[in-house]
């Protein structure tokens, strides 16, 4: 039988060996995750959103942050996505943003869903070794990404094809 999907059986996967390795990570996930939110999915009794918030670490510049927070949802959705009770799982890298009267918060600087139904197609070692040469692709495929246009006006598009 699958574990429950609630907060603390998400937390304890996630500091799991994750099945495939990425070559471009968050090196401090898990330990930066600010917040876990497991929410039951409209459309599916049974079935489990999953939105997983972390502090995005020490970072090159905008394109590194969005190549490692690329990379670091092909590792989360690799642990996950072995319950069969997760439906979609939403993953926001925050990083520190100043406005212009200098005052600083923690934002949503990257924000990855990935559908049970894009899951079901993934071979996620696959995904993983192509992430190392096309980090768009995992954007791509999701169709539902947000990067804040903070970072997006500074990321090189043409390391990441989004």
């Amino acid at each position: 039988a699958e574990a429950a999907v609630t907060v603390e059986t998400v937390k304890k996967a996630l500091k799991e060996k994750p099945p495939v390795e990425v070559t471009y990570t968050d090196l401090d996930f898990p330990k930066n995750i600010t917040d876990v939110q497991v929410i039951d999915n409209a459309n599916k009794p049974g079935q489990k959103n999953i939105m997983i918030y972390y502090k995005s670490g020490a970072v090159w510049n905008e394109t590194d942050m969005v190549r490692r927070a690329g990379g670091t949802a092909i590792e989360i959705c690799s642990i996950l996505y072995a319950n069969p009770k997760v439906e979609d799982v939403a993953i926001f890298a925050q990083t520190e943003m100043t406005d212009q009267y200098g005052h600083t918060s923690l934002e949503n600087g990257v924000k990855i869903v990935i559908t049970r139904d894009i899951a079901n197609k993934a071979n996620w070692k696959g995904l993983a070794e192509r992430h190392t040469t096309d980090p768009g692709n995992i954007y791509r495929i999701s169709g539902n990404y947000y990067i804040h246009p903070g970072i997006l006006k500074n990321v090189d598009l043409e390391k990441i094809r989004l």
